[in-house]
């Protein structure tokens, strides 16, 4: 999944790191939009008007969550 920024004049997008979110929130803890979105920030201009994009390769993000999660 990649994060949007929606702030005018920014735009950065960045893909989320599994591992880091699975150290920051537990291994328990869900990843998906109603999840997170609260906990989620532009890196660039501190924003918090982000929206979060499923990329096509949609079977590879799963397994890396998968991955980072211990299963």
């Amino acid at each position: 999944m990649t994060i949007w920024c929606h702030r005018k004049g920014c735009g950065h997008g960045h893909d989320i790191n599994y591992v880091k979110l699975r150290d920051k929130l537990g291994p328990d803890h869900g990843a998906l939009h109603d999840d997170i979105i609260h906990l989620l920030f532009c890196v660039e201009c501190k924003g918090t008007e982000i929206g979060l994009v499923r990329s096509p390769r949609g079977n590879e993000n799963r397994n890396s969550y998968r991955s980072a999660k211990g299963k």
